[in-house]
């Protein structure tokens, strides 16, 4: 008997924003056959089955390069498709409806508002999970920003507390994952929390 394995490779597409490099250097050690695309093409998104969105920019920003390249309705296909989308930092922040710091709308794949922090949040802090899937990850992450998710708990799936303020950490909707710290800055906890989003969901 001949045993025909079939290695599915997953097309991977890291959107050309913010610290790309290192979003594209994560997914590189996570030691997987996937399709790996920089870019920006709406076409390629468009048949991605994984789409990553980096942080390390803002709000205003990255929703201006979205439109450009017609990818808004892009990315709103991919998650009504449940393609696995992760936004990182301002990646997570454009998945909302409007920003403090912005005046151009965001995607509004999630209902919400980014507000402001009294200070900016630059430091390793602890994000504590809600999630039972991922309770074993909780830990320290990185965090560079001044500017958050509002505090409705609907998709809330880990939170942090920095100067007596609570702050929505990461989030969660459908395949969709947000996360306000930097998986790609946090070193091994970071590597283990994107190796277990991508391999399991």
């Amino acid at each position: 008997m001949i045993w025909v394995v079939t290695i599915v490779i997953k097309k991977v597409s890291i959107l050309k924003l913010g610290n790309y490099q290192s979003i594209v250097n994560s997914i590189k050690s996570l030691d997987q056959p996937y399709d790996t695309k920089l870019t920006l093409n709406k076409n390629e998104v468009a048949y991605s089955d994984i789409v990553l969105i980096p942080g390390v920019g803002n709000f205003q920003g990255h929703m201006e390069t979205i439109e450009q390249y017609g990818l808004k309705d892009v990315l709103k296909d991919l998650y009504f498709k449940n393609k696995l989308i992760i936004g990182i930092c301002a990646g997570m922040q454009i998945f909302f409806q409007a920003s403090e710091e912005a005046n151009i709308e965001g995607i509004g794949l999630l209902e919400g508002y980014i507000y402001s922090l009294k200070n900016f949040h630059n430091q390793w802090n602890q994000v504590n999970f809600q999630n039972d899937k991922f309770t074993n990850l909780n830990g320290n992450y990185y965090f560079n920003h001044k500017y958050a998710y509002s505090l409705n708990e609907k998709y809330q799936i880990g939170h942090t507390y920095y100067a007596d303020t609570k702050i929505i950490s990461a989030i969660n909707s459908r395949r969709l994952y947000g996360f306000q710290f930097h998986p790609e800055k946090s070193q091994n906890m970071g590597f283990k929390l994107l190796s277990f989003i991508i391999n399991r969901f």
